[in-house]
């Protein structure tokens, strides 16, 4: 996995040095060859990152996982998130999170998206929800969707529905699909919950109406589970035809 800097351009540029030196200046091929060879064990962290994803397209997991592991001790921040994976996905290696949690702790070292969304996941999976909430609020305050979508599950799991609609509406606005039905099904929620005490008749076909063109949004996009929503809200309003188009 990932370690403190081991000065691997450097000492690349150095063996490179002595082996001109030897060939040049000494004419001592076997020299040459030595020093050449050890400048080549040091190669460069983009070279190494470049080769290891080309091992992976060939489907060679263990060669691609030593050569990302080694791009990943050179500081190359992208191969520190595929290392990461390789070692949660049992890629190459033996299975090991704590392994790919430090890997990922490195992307968010970086600011690496991808693989700070990944960390959060990790932390998800162990029901650390405080870690994994940390990960997703810091990329959703980026604006990314996807982490948008997972604070307001994480919110929406806590009951607090106003902070997951916010959560979720944004990403919504970015046109995800997923975010339009989970901000549909919290607001279906919570006027459950509200609708006789707290709003007219009024205000509460308002909500109605904002859920169900929710649900029509993210059926449009294909969503399926929003599709099945709509449908249903078709065949419970007579609009027979509509909803045996989206229910089959």
């Amino acid at each position: 996995y990932y370690k403190q800097p081991s000065f691997a351009g450097e000492l690349r540029q150095f063996y490179h040095r002595a082996a001109i030196v030897c060939l040049k200046i000494w004419g001592n091929q076997q020299a040459f060859a030595y020093y050449f060879g050890k400048a080549f064990e040091y190669e460069t962290a983009d070279s190494q990152f470049e080769s290891a994803l080309a091992s992976l397209r060939k489907k060679d997991y263990v060669r691609a996982f030593s050569l990302m592991r080694k791009a990943a001790n050179n500081y190359h921040t992208e191969a520190a998130f595929y290392l990461g994976r390789f070692y949660e996905e049992s890629i190459g290696t033996k299975a090991d999170l704590a392994r790919a949690e430090k890997c990922y702790m490195v992307c968010l070292e970086e600011e690496y998206a991808k693989g700070i969304f990944k960390l959060g996941l990790l932390y998800k999976k162990r029901s650390e929800w405080h870690k994994a909430m940390r990960c997703f609020r810091y990329l959703a305050n980026s604006g990314n969707a996807q982490a948008q979508i997972e604070c307001g599950c994480i919110v929406f799991e806590n009951g607090d529905f106003a902070q997951a609609c916010e959560f979720f509406n944004a990403a919504a606005a970015q046109g995800y699909p997923e975010a339009m039905y989970n901000l549909a099904e919290t607001y279906k929620i919570w006027l459950k919950q509200n609708s006789a005490e707290d709003l007219s008749k009024i205000e509460q076909e308002k909500v109605f109406k904002t859920i169900k063109l929710l649900y029509n949004r993210a059926a449009g996009l294909g969503y399926t589970h929003a599709i099945h929503e709509f449908g249903m809200i078709s065949l419970y309003e007579g609009l027979f035809d509509q909803a045996v188009h989206y229910l089959g």
